[in-house]
């Protein structure tokens, strides 16, 4: 059996068609609905955030309605109002409640049409799932061309300016170049003109340390030269000092050689008295044995 579409499906719109074939015995298990598994993730997410942290979800829409009220402009380049603003607001609200709404009567719709299609043959089905919400108008025949080209959406009366993001661009260090002969010829001429840079430095400073040792070798000659001058001068005045001081010396030491001197030849005249003494007490004692 084949389920009609409905009067109210715009099929200008995109819009997906379902077909499978089961059998009759198999009917009962097969279910078709639509996939919120993300839906409810995000829901469940939002829900954890907002009892982890009460007043989030209103802190959220403070932010959002302070950033558009910053930033929507009008079409023409005026200003966004208040009331413009809350509308916008709750447009997107009641666009939002709408569609879960729709979500919930397509999927019970779609159960308990599954539910009444039993046959004991083999059926084939075909289900037309609407991704956008229904239209109110029937859709009128038109005798224009279908292209795949998508028509020109209307111009919208307030607009988001786009964001400047090229505080957030990092700038690339090299300009992107097509690499033909004129830029290879190019490259070969500032790597010349890089060495020659780079050769001419290393003369420079070859030439500096050569000067600076040929300069140091010249300090060194002029410090030797200076201690030999320094130590002359030190002999100089030493000898200065050491001349009247060993002058003076000498007359000490001279007078001290002569009272050694003679306390010499005293001793010396001594021991000759006492000698001559001694033979004399001899000679006459040997006269006085022999009487």
């Amino acid at each position: 059996m084949s389920r009609p579409a409905s009067s109210a499906f715009d099929i200008t719109k995109p819009h997906w068609t379902l077909k499978w074939v089961s059998d009759a015995s198999s009917s009962d298990n097969i279910e078709i609905k639509k996939d919120t598994d993300r839906i409810e993730e995000i829901r469940a997410l939002k829900k954890a955030w907002e009892n982890h942290e009460i007043g989030r979800s209103v802190k959220a829409m403070a932010s959002r309605h302070r950033f558009l009220k910053e930033n929507l402009k009008r079409a023409d380049g005026g200003a966004i109002t208040d009331e413009e603003l809350e509308k916008l607001n709750e447009d997107q609200d009641n666009q939002g409640g709408n569609s879960a709404q729709k979500n919930d009567k397509t999927k019970k719709a779609d159960e308990k049409n599954l539910k009444g299609a039993k046959s004991k043959k083999d059926t084939k089905i075909e289900i037309k799932i609407e991704n956008t919400p229904p239209s109110d108008v029937e859709p009128s025949v038109s005798d224009e061309i279908l292209t795949n080209i998508p028509p020109t959406p209307p111009k919208p009366k307030i607009v988001l300016p786009p964001i400047d993001i090229d505080p957030f661009v990092r700038d690339s260090y090299y300009q992107l170049k097509t690499k033909d002969e004129n830029f290879e010829k190019e490259q070969a001429q500032m790597r010349k003109i890089e060495f020659d840079r780079f050769t001419s430095f290393k003369d420079q400073m070859n030439k500096f340390r050569e000067d600076e040792r040929k300069y140091r070798f010249q300090q060194k000659i002029k410090q030797i030269e200076e201690c030999e001058l320094l130590q002359s001068k030190l002999d100089a005045a030493r000898m200065e000092i050491m001349e009247p001081r060993e002058a003076f010396r000498q007359i000490f030491l001279e007078a001290e050689r002569k009272r050694l001197e003679e306390i010499a030849n005293q001793e010396a005249a001594l021991a000759s008295q006492q000698k001559v003494d001694t033979k004399k007490k001899g000679s006459a004692g040997k006269g006085k044995k022999k009487k």
